[in-house]
């Protein structure tokens, strides 16, 4: 398993992101590949937008291909 660290910033995007532990360099880019198609809903403070972090395992079977 992988987790990724990343922030969701105040427009819903994807920025920042981290993965541990490091996988395979290509896995690498297609994970992020994928998280910079990820759109959110901000986090409102008082009615404002924010950023803010977040830690998503991610889990990969090559049988469910």
């Amino acid at each position: 398993m992988i987790s990724a660290k990343f922030a969701v910033t105040e427009t819903g995007e994807v920025d920042s992101v981290e993965l541990f532990p490091a996988p395979d360099v290509r896995v690498e880019r297609e994970i992020r590949r994928a998280l910079d198609g990820w759109l959110f809903l901000p986090r409102l403070e008082k009615g404002s937008p924010r950023t803010k972090l977040f830690e998503v395992p991610l889990s990969f079977d090559p049988a469910t291909r």
